[in-house]
């Protein structure tokens, strides 16, 4: 919208109400492959950049959460990653190392640390770049603001083809509609292993522990 596009949003369900109805809340800079390991996939640039930009769009979404003024709870927050078995500590210890190297705000947890926090933990990695908010409601805020900035959004509307031409890209809805566009970006999640040919997912569980004080 910022950069003057005319904005169609689809959604098969109704908005809100995939991953985002879903989602722990947790704001984190951590990705899938941790930094020691991403730096032997892609290279010591391309590794510490993408962990540097996850970070930094933790401040980025504080700044559209401003400018919209959302009431989304909104929170700067430390986070903890922990292994629960003795054979993971030396990995886990390797991750920390890479992390504090390359400039991110770490502190090493022993289990005397987590047996104060009351927590049955050998070793952790403690890190200050965190936040949490309520990630429905600044969906909704999100999604509201635009419209009101000329934004259309069409949800229980499900994307049937995408074929492209020489001058557009053409997606047709399940229901016979047509949207010509010039430029479509995909934001499935999870689904986009029924879009992608290649078997690129593994999908695991997570979870989320709520501590009350």
């Amino acid at each position: 919208m910022e950069a003057g596009k005319k904005v169609v949003i689809v959604d098969k369900r109704d908005v809100c109400n995939g991953s985002t109805a879903a989602s722990t809340s947790m704001l984190q800079y951590e990705i899938d492959v941790p930094l020691h390991q991403l730096i032997e996939q892609v290279g010591l640039t391309i590794a510490v950049s993408s962990y540097q930009n996850c970070e930094e769009a933790i401040k980025e979404l504080k700044s559209i959460i401003d400018k919209i003024k959302s009431d989304c709870g909104f929170k700067l927050q430390k986070s903890i990653y922990f292994t629960s078995t003795k054979k993971d500590i030396s990995f886990l210890k390797k991750e920390f190392e890479a992390r504090k190297k390359y400039g991110f705000k770490v502190k090493w947890l022993s289990k005397v640390d987590f047996e104060k926090l009351g927590l049955k933990a050998y070793a952790g990695i403690e890190s200050a770049s965190g936040a949490r908010m309520d990630v429905y409601k600044f969906a909704n805020d999100l999604l509201e603001f635009n419209c009101s900035q000329g934004a259309t959004i069409y949800d229980r509307t499900e994307i049937d083809l995408i074929k492209e031409t020489d001058n557009e890209i053409i997606a047709k809805t399940k229901n016979g509609f047509t949207i010509e566009a010039d430029t479509v970006i995909h934001c499935t999640g999870y689904e986009s292993i029924e879009t992608v040919n290649e078997n690129i997912v593994n999908l695991k569980r997570d979870y989320l522990i709520k501590c009350v004080s």
